[in-house]
């Protein structure tokens, strides 16, 4: 509902018409009522009196600020401050983008005008722009308010306030949020208490893979919860584990999760149990190294054969022994190898690259 407050001033001489304004807004309401419209008038009488922290005046010029509709009541004489509450009245509506409060001026007909009256009737009227209207008895000041206000309704200043923010909050409360909120627990606790299937995904890091070697087989273990394993076989098509019905008291828990797979880091490590799970793996450099050594056909170590490796060559030490260390984007599972010395046959084999096996080669002296 709209309230539209109302300010009614003036000298105590026309307390009377105070009164009738008051009972005139009291019946107006029983109308306005039906459009979402509540005026809520006051006067200097409605204020507490009694001792407070602000002055009682203050009070009054606070209210007016914050009012939509001030009326000034004039007979034969100016109020003690109803000349100061006109002024806050007219700064503030000069202040305001809406032209609030809207002010009224009203004086009631006498030949006993003081001249102090006569001269603020002027000085309102060409200073302020503001037009003060007449009246000769109640029932007529009545019935230019009531015009008024029909002019305020019908040029949009009074609206009625069709959306009661109460009511809308009550509504929310009761019939949207409070069966959402059910709904909502409701939901939470068939998800909590229910089983879970968690899936672990198989991931190559791809700071550590060989691009010609995708992962191809593997296996994985999942344990959990009071000693149940469950163990899977991957391969370059199934990736993933599904780990179904999973009790939901183990909600939030560790699962122990074990990786293996041939030329990849074996992985042992504890994960929360979720819904979806990403294991990140990684080549071991397996096939890191091709070492060895370079010998004659009588044995003898040869010292400064060449070993090539695709584009990577190395010399043979006094030893006759060699190191060849493949980038990982290079690394095979098998790799060609030559070996040349001036004076010898050139040596060329393809063979498999396995850890901690070392390639014994015997280069044989050319002849003439």
């Amino acid at each position: 509902m709209k309230k539209v407050k109302v300010f009614i001033a003036s000298s105590a001489e026309l307390d009377e018409d105070k009164k009738q304004l008051d009972l005139f807004f009291a019946e107006r309401n029983k109308i306005y009522e039906q459009r979402d419209i509540l005026f809520v008038q006051k006067t200097w009488k409605d204020f507490e009196s009694s001792l407070h922290e602000h002055f009682l005046q203050d009070r009054y010029d606070d209210y007016i600020r914050r009012c939509d509709i001030v009326i000034f009541l004039f007979h034969t004489r100016l109020g003690k401050y109803t000349l100061r509450e006109l002024n806050i009245a007219h700064e503030t509506f000069l202040r305001s983008k809406k032209g609030q409060p809207r002010i009224y001026i009203f004086y009631r007909e006498t030949a006993e005008q003081t001249s102090e009256l006569a001269d603020f009737k002027r000085f309102s009227e060409k200073d302020y722009g503001h037009f003060c209207d007449t009246y000769a008895d109640y029932p007529e000041l009545l019935r230019k308010v009531e015009k008024q206000l029909q002019l305020l309704e019908n040029n949009g200043y009074i609206v009625p306030m069709h959306f009661d923010s109460k009511k809308a909050l009550r509504y929310m409360l009761f019939y949207i949020l409070l069966p959402l909120l059910v709904l909502a627990s409701a939901f939470a606790a068939i998800h909590y208490y229910s089983d879970i299937d968690m899936t672990v995904r198989v991931i190559e890091d791809s700071a550590q893979c060989i691009p010609s070697l995708p992962f191809r087989k593997g296996t994985l273990e999942v344990q959990y919860g009071e000693g149940e394993v469950q163990v899977y076989a991957l391969d370059d098509i199934h990736s993933e584990a599904l780990v179904k019905g999973i009790h939901s008291k183990y909600r939030g828990e560790d699962a122990r999760i074990r990786f293996m797979a041939p030329g990849y880091v074996t992985i042992d490590t504890l994960m929360s149990i979720a819904s979806d799970i990403q294991l990140p793996i990684r080549r071991n450099d397996d096939l890191k190294f091709i070492f060895g050594s370079v010998a004659d056909e009588k044995g003898m170590p040869i010292e400064e054969a060449r070993i090539t490796v695709q584009d990577l060559t190395v010399e043979t030490n006094s030893s006759g022994n060699f190191r060849v260390e493949i980038p990982l984007a290079k690394q095979a599972e098998e790799q060609m190898l030559t070996a040349f010395k001036p004076g010898y046959s050139r040596w060329i084999f393809t063979a498999p690259v396995i850890p901690n096996v070392a390639w014994n080669i015997v280069l044989k002296k050319e002849t003439d």
